[in-house]
């Protein structure tokens, strides 16, 4: 298992600890309809939550709002 798994395992683990996975997974349920990560399924929407972002995109995604990303 690589270093990025296990430091996201940690996070998903950190979150049920704490208490904060129930707000994660209203954000997952309801999600903000003019983003493309809201036709994604629930575990990778809650994944994005817990990660800490609202608005995830693909490669694709981004490109075409004339957003780019770092290598």
């Amino acid at each position: 298992m690589t270093g990025k798994i296990k430091e996201v395992l940690k996070t998903i683990l950190d979150c049920f600890e704490s208490g904060n996975i129930p707000q994660a997974i209203a954000y997952s349920v309801f999600p903000i309809p003019d983003i493309p990560s809201s036709r994604w399924s629930l575990l990778n929407r809650t994944l994005m939550y817990i990660a800490g972002t609202m608005d995830a995109r693909g490669w694709n995604q981004w490109k075409k709002v004339n957003r780019y990303v770092k290598k």
